[in-house]
């Protein structure tokens, strides 16, 4: 197993096999004195009297090492990887550190979790989702820029746009916060979800203007058909300015208005037919339109969205269903008990 800050590594004299020439050295290192010595220089020929000698050299308790870094020279001419070479094997991992990883990761997953849920009801309480919508920001900043380009993305758009409280952003905050209470917790598809959720209603910038200033259920059938057109229009503008989405984002953004009996748009899937993300995504952004008052004109409280839902009082605009996991992780994160008192005393 390679230690770190090693300049050397060893290898078996058996590992060059029959090959004569080499692009890297070969030294050899003796125990003794810790010191290690050129043997081999490299393209110079590996004679059947060099390769006796380097035999008797090992049997007598020396070590053939090559330079670290000639890593990848030695690695590629005998097309080896470094699993196959006993000094580069990672060091393993002891069971016990493995199951303190898991109780950490485990505890900081309930940890945040329960720090969401904190920070979504004193949102809602206080009508003040920036303290929600920055951990989401320095959450996503942290993201690591070497999973994809989409997660990448991500980061970037977290950063320079999610500085505000307005209903873009909280839509952004409340679906990375309802995925995550879904379980979905690597930065890949949370990546995905971000940058789709910033992009979904990019459409609306080609709809007439009253599709943003009356309450939906006040369109009629006309302007109902120009409102489906925004999510293929989306896609439209992203296609033209040549954004580099990864394919399952796209997903999202094309299946965010999908619900989970059906009776969504534009292909009317369902259930499992339907991308996850697209989902929370859609739960998000309608739960948020409907208590700001975009859907029926009537603001209201999202805690009292959320009873309904769960209750399945179906109020005109609430008539979807986007799951059983959803429905379960919003009714973990918004408390309900003073609405559910309210009502009961109303009784």
């Amino acid at each position: 197993m390679k230690e770190p800050g090693k300049k050397y590594f060893f290898i078996n004299v058996e590992t060059l096999g029959d090959q004569l020439i080499f692009s890297f050295q070969l030294f050899v290192h003796n125990p003794l004195n810790n010191g290690y010595y050129p043997f081999l220089r490299a393209n110079c020929p590996f004679t059947s009297a060099k390769r006796k000698l380097l035999s008797e050299i090992v049997e007598k308790g020396g070590m053939l090492a090559i330079a670290d870094v000639q890593r990848e020279s030695f690695l590629q001419q005998l097309s080896l990887n470094e699993d196959q070479v006993e000094d580069l094997r990672p060091p393993p991992v002891h069971e016990l550190e493995k199951r303190r990883s898991q109780l950490k990761q485990q505890e900081n997953q309930e940890a945040s979790k329960e720090n969401f849920k904190a920070l979504l009801n004193d949102a809602m309480t206080s009508d003040d989702f920036m303290p929600l919508i920055d951990v989401v920001r320095n959450e996503v900043v942290a993201f690591s820029p070497r999973i994809s380009s989409t997660t990448t993305l991500a980061s970037l758009l977290c950063e320079t746009i999610l500085t505000e409280d307005n209903f873009l952003n909280r839509v952004v905050a409340l679906s990375y916060l309802l995925a995550k209470g879904c379980g979905i917790t690597d930065e890949s598809s949370l990546g995905d979800l971000v940058c789709a959720t910033f992009y979904s209603h990019l459409g609306y910038t080609q709809l007439p203007h009253v599709c943003m200033s009356k309450p939906f259920l006040e369109f009629n059938e006309a302007l109902t058909k120009e409102w489906k057109k925004h999510p293929g229009l989306s896609m439209h503008i992203l296609r033209k300015a040549q954004i580099d989405l990864s394919s399952r984002c796209k997903t999202i953004i094309e299946q965010h208005h999908e619900r989970y009996d059906g009776q969504g748009f534009p292909q009317m899937k369902k259930g499992q037919y339907i991308e996850p993300l697209a989902l929370v995504l859609g739960a998000a952004s309608h739960l948020l339109e409907f208590s700001s008052g975009r859907v029926n004109g009537s603001k209201s409280s999202i805690q009292t969205f959320v009873l309904n839902f769960r209750n399945k009082n179906f109020l005109p605009g609430m008539e979807f269903e986007f799951g059983p996991l959803i429905s379960e992780s919003l009714s973990y994160l918004v408390d309900t008990m003073k609405q559910e008192e309210d009502t009961k005393s109303v009784a």
